[in-house]
């Protein structure tokens, strides 16, 4: 059956005659129950776009969905679809190994994020740690520099401009194995979040006991680091880049380089200790929070984490920053379970609860008292709800859905929200439903073990919507890892695609935008160089549309929003 609207009068639609009666019985024909549900596996192809030696990390798609991502050991790395070549943009030089005759360390060039105004500024951001020949530090110094910067590339972007570099932010850190997290993301609202470790290793005495309170070393007490408000190590730092030109090159710092955008972990302070709180800090209380991903709506930092050395009580963990809160390392772990309880006895420090602690650390140089714990959402063996993670949490990332987007792979309307989540090693990937509250009331299993799913390191959805996959075939600390790129595609019939404005119209796509997402509404205005509008099932079937011949400007009302209730979309046409 098609709905139009009645007969125009004076050039202007007044009123739309439409039989939104007759119309509800045909709901459940014209809906497909199956699209109100997690898709089969089958529904999705996986894609081997890379497959060459390098340990990948960060990865970043663009509006041509060319897949960029950088390897620890220095190269930055692109496929292009076009030709299906990868090629070396740039090697860069990096300390990734061999302080001091000690080779196993994990930093290296790990972040990677483009402007959000990439398309005209052409800049990138890249986090990583400043090359300097052997020997220039002593084992377990602090002395290496870690450094986030901002890169111009050229020639069509195929190449960097090293001249062009704007160091933003940087920190030292201790020239020691290990926890460098690393990962840099961009929010749809220009916001940078970067992932630091408590670059702390707890195995310095060889016994492979952790001593994760032990005073008689500066380099293996992380209350020196993750729970000291002074220092930017074991925390999610969340800045805004200063547009500044490449013509200059201001000092590096808070109102020079970057911006401390509102809702900081410092605002939240009280006044006495405000002043030892460092304005980047986002998050604290973190081991080695490697990926993270950014909600596409909400300030909202999903983490994967390694967490906890020694066997009995390490755990590694999912967890949900949805305000500037303290995760707790290395106090607890989990769903705010007490790490290594023996090591809590007879402790000022040890107050053995999470609502309400100190850090009585001779090292620490931040506030005393520290916020309540957060718990996390998914742990290994310590609360949360229990999920059996490999190594460390992997956080694929919040899945967006446009439904106007003209894409033949993107993800379907029901992981709209939804968080993706796995483990480096062979666990299966996770959809995580969330409340409002950012708490999960459900868990369901998309994919098991497969080929792309393993030994999964960093993960993004790209703008066509589909998600894509860096991995590193085994836990190596040199270039002997395989690196594969994978492409994974949404290919089942619940993800209608959009008609897409041509020529002129397509600058005004971003603009249609809010029309289509308030699905509940009752009444419409046709968008400049739109004459028509539709709307269609979530399988892509047409249930309504307006009359041919309405001009710009023209208010099409009495919209039959008991069929548009998440189930529909509008479509928009100059014809």
């Amino acid at each position: 059956m098609t709905l139009r609207t009645a007969k125009k009068k004076n050039g202007k639609l007044v009123s739309a005659a439409l039989l939104a009666l007759a119309a509800i019985p045909l709901l459940p024909s014209l809906l497909n129950a199956q699209c109100d549900a997690l898709p089969p596996a089958t529904d999705f192809k996986a894609e081997k776009v890379a497959d060459a030696p390098g340990w990948p990390y960060d990865i970043v798609v663009d509006k041509d969905l060319k897949v960029y991502w950088v390897e620890r050991l220095g190269a930055f790395k692109v496929w292009d679809p076009a030709t299906k070549v990868v090629t070396t943009i740039k090697q860069f030089s990096v300390l990734s190994a061999d302080y001091a005759g000690f080779t196993d360390v994990e930093n290296g060039l790990e972040g990677l994020a483009f402007d959000l105004n990439f398309s005209s500024t052409h800049w990138i951001y890249v986090w990583y740690t400043v090359y300097a020949a052997k020997g220039t530090f002593a084992k377990a110094s602090l002395g290496p520099t870690v450094r986030l910067s901002r890169f111009t590339l050229k020639n069509n972007n195929t190449e960097v401009d090293m001249a062009s570099e704007k160091p933003l932010f940087e920190h030292k850190i201790f020239a020691q194995c290990c926890h460098f997290g690393g990962d840099l993301k961009m929010s749809k609202d220009g916001l940078l979040y970067l992932s630091t470790g408590d670059n702390i290793n707890y195995n310095y005495t060889g016994t492979g006991v952790a001593r994760a309170f032990d005073e008689s070393i500066i380099h293996g007490d992380p209350r020196n680091t993750s729970s000291n408000t002074n220092d930017t190590r074991g925390k999610i730092l969340r800045i805004k880049p200063i547009p500044f030109p490449d013509t200059q090159t201001p000092a590096i710092g808070p109102g020079s380089t970057y911006e401390i955008p509102a809702g900081n972990l410092k605002e939240t302070w009280n006044t006495a200790e405000k002043d030892k709180v460092r304005p980047e800090i986002y998050s604290m209380g973190h081991r080695n929070p490697f990926s993270i991903s950014v909600h596409p709506d909400k300030p909202w930092v999903a983490i994967g984490e390694a967490n906890g050395d020694n066997p009995e009580e390490g755990d590694d963990e999912i967890n949900l920053v949805t305000k500037p809160g303290n995760f707790g390392w290395p106090f607890l772990i989990g769903n705010n379970q007490l790490y290594i309880p023996g090591f809590w006895t007879n402790r000022t420090d040890a107050a053995k609860n999470p609502a309400s602690y100190t850090n009585e650390s001779k090292f620490n140089t931040g506030a005393k008292t520290l916020p309540p714990a957060v718990g996390s959402l998914y742990s290994v063996k310590h609360g949360g709800i229990a999920l059996p993670i490999q190594c460390h949490g992997v956080t694929w990332g919040f899945v967006d859905y446009d439904p106007m987007l003209n894409s033949k792979v993107k993800w379907p309307p029901y992981l709209k929200g939804k968080l993706l989540v796995s483990g480096y090693g062979t666990t299966p990937v996770r959809v995580a439903t969330l409340d409002a509250d950012g708490k999960v009331t459900k868990t369901e299993n998309l994919f098991n073990s497969a080929d792309f799913t393993t030994d999964i390191l960093r993960a993004t959805q790209g703008p066509d919507g589909a998600f894509y996959v860096a991995r590193g075939d085994g836990i190596s600390f040199n270039a002997s890892s395989v690196c594969k790129i994978y492409k994974v595609s949404y290919t089942g019939s619940c993800a209608p695609v959009s008609a897409r404005p041509s020529g002129e119209q397509i600058a005004k796509r971003a603009a249609l935008r809010p029309k289509i997402a308030n699905l509940g509404t009752t009444e419409v205005t046709l968008p400049a160089g739109m004459a028509r509008v539709a709307a269609y099932d979530i399988r892509g079937a047409k249930v309504w549309e307006a009359e041919r011949g309405a001009q710009e400007g023209d208010v099409v009302r009495n919209l039959p929003g008991s069929l548009s209730k998440g189930m529909l979309e509008l479509r928009y046409t100059a014809e």
